[in-house]
């Protein structure tokens, strides 16, 4: 029986990480908030979210089964019982936003890389490198398995059970569910909201998904949503004319009469429409790991970009016509800018 992947978190509900990282300090470095159902915590030699949707990591870019923290500007990632060490492994400009990353070992900082609700992740130290398993639950590793090599985060290679574990685990976004099928030679992604089932009455977008799959959903609005969903907006596809139009929304806006709209600014082509210029803007210039902020400077926009921790600042940096559309970029300093101009 084919196993599916089943990930039905909404899409304005996404980790706080990807919305921009909430920085919450903790004088226990030690504690954190642990796995409510004790199902999901983690494992020695892995990460179990088979209960992700339940658990919830502790500190700022929460992952389920870690605990994290800010300290000068790098981000710590302990598993529940580790405790920062002198001892440490460093990546550079590996963690959300191009923050450092510390970890009490490689496999620990691999791991939250590589987190995703809905799988088990485990490292593996394969010679000098390290390879990712990716397991939904149920699965166990095996001798018998698929190798994606530098498809993983830090352009580590995946392993999996099966090709469409490891293209499900690729596809994964909160908010839908994905399912990968045999078509042939290829493979095709299925999008479905919560409530939608599979119809031989569907839409095909040729090549659209992610390693170049097909997407099939039920309907184009789905998959067009699929394909422009971002952390910290809703997002909403309307049919006008022969034409589609994407609603974005910030938590707690509503659709109005009264709107912007950016001609073609949006994925696939598609015009964007939302309550204000501001709200536009910072959905096109949202990345993971970031904060952004549209700021109104005379008749124009520029756009603020803050790591985790960051406040905005007069003592900042500018790069014009650096961002989306031509936005004029404000940072507290070089290094925030450089790396998200390295994310575009």
């Amino acid at each position: 029986m084919r196993s599916t992947l089943v990930l039905t978190v909404a899409i304005s509900a996404m980790a706080a990480c990807s919305s921009g990282c909430t920085v919450t300090r903790s004088s226990d470095n030690s504690g954190g908030e642990k796995n409510r159902s004790g199902a999901g915590s983690a494992a020695p030699g892995g990460v179990s979210t088979g209960n992700a949707l339940e658990t919830r990591g502790s500190g700022p870019c929460p992952k389920p089964g870690f605990i994290t923290e800010v300290e000068d500007g790098r981000l710590w990632v302990l598993k529940p019982g580790q405790k920062k060490s002198g001892k440490h492994v460093t990546l550079i400009a590996a963690g959300p936003a191009g923050m450092t990353m510390r970890a009490v070992d490689k496999a620990t900082a691999f791991e939250y890389l590589g987190t995703k609700a809905g799988f088990d992740v485990h490292a593996e130290k394969v010679g000098d490198s390290y390879a990712l398993w990716v397991l939904k639950p149920g699965q166990k590793k095996s001798g018998k398995h698929i190798t994606l090599v530098a498809a993983g985060p830090r352009g580590m290679t995946l392993r999996a059970v099966s090709k469409a574990t490891a293209y499900e685990y690729l596809s994964a976004k909160p908010g839908f569910e994905v399912h990968v099928e045999k078509v042939g030679d290829s493979r095709a992604l299925w999008v479905l909201k919560p409530g939608q089932k599979k119809s031989g009455k569907h839409v095909t977008l040729v090549a659209a998904g992610p390693k170049g799959m097909t997407i099939r959903a039920v309907s184009k609005a789905t998959a067009l949503e699929y394909l422009a969903a971002r952390p910290g907006f809703d997002v909403h596809v309307e049919k006008v004319g022969d034409s589609h139009a994407l609603w974005v929304l910030k938590p707690g806006q509503k659709k109005s009469g009264k709107h912007v709209t950016l001609v073609a600014a949006g994925p696939r082509g598609m015009t964007i429409r939302a309550v204000s210029k501001a709200t536009a803007l910072e959905y096109l210039g949202k990345r993971d790991g970031f904060k952004v902020k549209a700021e109104k400077v005379g008749d124009s926009y520029v756009l603020w970009v803050l790591r985790p921790g960051q406040k905005k600042s007069g003592k900042h940096i500018t790069l014009v016509a650096a961002g989306p559309r031509g936005l004029t970029l404000r940072a507290v300093d070089h290094a925030t800018a450089d790396a998200y101009k390295a994310s575009l």
